[in-house]
């Protein structure tokens, strides 16, 4: 015990009243106690995996989607470079931008649910795909409002 340790050696008037506690190692009480505690801290870590494993298996994107995600951030930083650009190079990313979101837009709705999943399962695939079309949607915005600020120059 750190603090009985550090007691004794700060105040001598109370080192006689701590004679009876002894160090953790010659304590058989606080060694179970340890132990009991270590017990619980890793059976409450093992259940907290065994229950969040499947979990987030459930809520996790499929390939498809997965694949739709990373089309998606890339678009979105041919986007970004094109708000960064001006003239020639800005109108050729905004060209390479557009043609990246109609390829997208077309996979995205050639899109399907697998036909063995349970309705839990596709409600899940809903969300995340309709979360995707809104990221699409954003982008889409975006890329309009810049060619309407262009148009005005």
């Amino acid at each position: 015990m750190p603090c009985v340790r550090f007691i004794r050696g700060k105040a001598p008037s109370l080192n006689a009243n701590l004679e009876h506690i002894s160090d953790e190692g010659d304590n058989p009480t606080f060694n179970f106690l340890k132990e009991q505690i270590m017990k619980r801290i890793l059976i409450a870590i093992a259940t907290s995996a065994l229950i969040g494993l499947p979990l987030a298996s459930l809520a996790a994107p499929d390939e498809a989607q997965r694949m739709m995600i990373q089309r998606i951030q890339a678009q979105k930083q041919k986007l970004a470079a094109a708000q960064a650009a001006q003239g020639a190079e800005r109108q050729k990313l905004m060209t390479e931008h557009m043609k990246m979101m109609q390829e997208t837009m077309g996979k995205m709705q050639a899109m399907k649910p697998r036909a063995d999943m349970s309705p839990k399962e596709k409600d899940e695939w809903m969300a995340e795909h309709q979360k995707l079309m809104e990221q699409m949607m954003g982008q889409m915005m975006e890329e309009h409002h810049m060619m309407m600020q262009g148009m005005g120059k």
